[in-house]
């Protein structure tokens, strides 16, 4: 029996240790066939990050007069077209990889969009999020978060232009053509109550960033290389002919396109001004 017992645990420490050895090489196997794909690719991946403020003084968000509905009027509605904070942080800049002004090669794999819905919400009657970035294909559900009842509009230019009520406590899907995208922001506005507002941009890559409120854009796994370019955008700013890139001007070409050469890893641009001038609150 002893003699048995003996065997047993050698037997078992030569399986543990064969076991350990066979996971060992298959590691191995693994981050060798990892970084020849990486060899043959050549595909190195950058990070973009920017902040946006305003140069000047821009008005205070203005409150919502006239408005025709008894459950909206129960709470205080102020614009939010232009928000900007205490230093000049301006919310809501958009960062659009322009893919066919750019020379930057993207992966096939990442033109194809995975499954993904978001949710456009009615809240105290104003649109929550202000901006969707959306890909090609994905689902926006309109939701009604309210007691009363709202439509959505969205004025696309190449998806099929669509307006559709949402009922108060319910919501409603809406499917993005998988193979269009939409060449600006579309605005997405309630007819029944005039003052919402918010808008979707669409694209088959997810090179898009929008500004938070502290006026910070992040957008990662870029491909490296030179002839990036990108459009901004703010619901607020017209043609924006130059910009302030740390304290450097900087021009921009038609269609605010801003050309970069983007270099692995992170790529920061520091602050972003824009004159205030350019900016219309109504």
């Amino acid at each position: 029996m002893f003699v048995f017992a003996q065997q047993t645990a050698e037997h078992r420490k030569f399986l543990e240790s064969s076991m350990k050895s066979s996971v060992a090489i298959w590691f191995s196997c693994v981050l060798i066939v990892s970084c020849l794909c990486c060899v043959a690719t050549g595909q190195e991946t950058a990070t973009l990050r920017m902040k946006f403020a305003v140069d000047g003084s821009v008005p205070e968000p203005k409150s919502i007069s006239n408005v025709n509905d008894a459950y909206c009027a129960e709470n205080p509605l102020v614009s939010n077209k232009l928000l900007v904070g205490k230093q000049g942080e301006l919310q809501n800049f958009a960062v659009i990889l322009d893919e066919e002004k750019s020379k930057l090669k993207i992966p096939a794999e990442l033109l194809k969009a995975p499954a993904a819905t978001h949710v456009l919400d009615n809240v105290k009657c104003m649109f929550e999020p202000k901006i969707i970035v959306a890909r090609s294909g994905q689902t926006i559900s309109v939701k009604n978060s309210d007691n009363t009842g709202h439509n959505a509009n969205f004025n696309f230019l190449k998806n099929p232009p669509t307006n559709f009520l949402v009922p108060a406590g319910q919501s409603k899907d809406l499917s993005l053509k998988p193979d269009l995208v939409e060449p600006t922001a579309i605005p997405i506005e309630c007819n029944v109550h005039p003052w919402m507002k918010a808008f979707v941009i669409v694209k088959q890559h997810p090179f898009v960033g929008v500004s938070n409120a502290d006026g910070v854009v992040e957008i990662s796994n870029l491909p490296a290389g030179s002839g990036a370019v990108f459009r901004l955008w703010h619901e607020a700013a017209g043609a924006i002919d130059q910009v302030e890139v740390n304290g450097k001007s900087q021009k921009l070409s038609r269609g605010n396109r801003l050309e970069l050469e983007l270099k692995p890893g992170v790529n920061d641009l520091g602050v972003i001004k824009l004159n205030a001038k350019l900016l219309k609150a109504d």
